[in-house]
């Protein structure tokens, strides 16, 4: 199952989502929406580019590649970086963006299986 765009917003505003998944969800998104490739809809394209630019996401990858950022001439780049930072918690920042989006995918398979039994 792929996790577009459309599936982080249900998630964040999903009262059936867990505070975590709520955070997680809001932050890849505004950080998809800030990010300069256009029309980039699937959550699987965007994580590909961050791993090509700054290697296997994780806070400390993205922490680290926000501060080497021009902010001149990577401003959009920098704004998706720092907003993707709020997608962990202080308990949660050793693992990786992908363990963060699986955790996503699990819980919209849970609520998915519960509404159509």
């Amino acid at each position: 199952m792929q996790l577009n765009s459309d599936n982080l917003r249900t998630i964040a505003s999903s009262p059936d989502a867990s505070d975590g998944d709520r955070r997680v969800a809001a932050a890849v998104c505004a950080a998809m929406d800030d990010w300069p490739t256009q029309g980039q809809v699937l959550v699987d394209e965007f994580l590909l580019e961050l791993s090509a630019e700054f290697g296997q996401p994780t806070y400390e990858s993205i922490r680290s590649g926000a501060d080497r950022l021009n902010i001149t001439t990577d401003a959009w780049k920098a704004e998706a970086l720092t907003e993707l930072l709020a997608a962990w918690s202080e308990d949660n920042r050793h693992l990786s963006l992908g363990d963060l989006i699986r955790g996503l995918i699990s819980h919209r398979r849970t609520i998915h299986s519960t509404r159509t039994r």
